[in-house]
């Protein structure tokens, strides 16, 4: 879940990949539905923490 979450919220920050591209997000601004995969990730990363949580516990 760890790994999980940190590669969404690299994502989401736009952090580069290993080779310095981030070629979804790139697809994803390009794209008409911007707004809508940026919600959906947000959707997402708050889900995994959510899970994160409750299986920590």
């Amino acid at each position: 879940m760890k790994f999980i979450l940190r590669c969404l919220t690299d994502i989401r920050a736009e952090v580069p990949n290993t080779d310095g591209i981030r070629e979804n997000v790139e697809l994803w601004r390009e794209s008409e539905c911007w707004i809508e995969w940026k919600s959906k990730l947000e959707m997402l990363i708050n889900r995994v923490k959510k899970e994160r949580v409750y299986s920590l516990k």
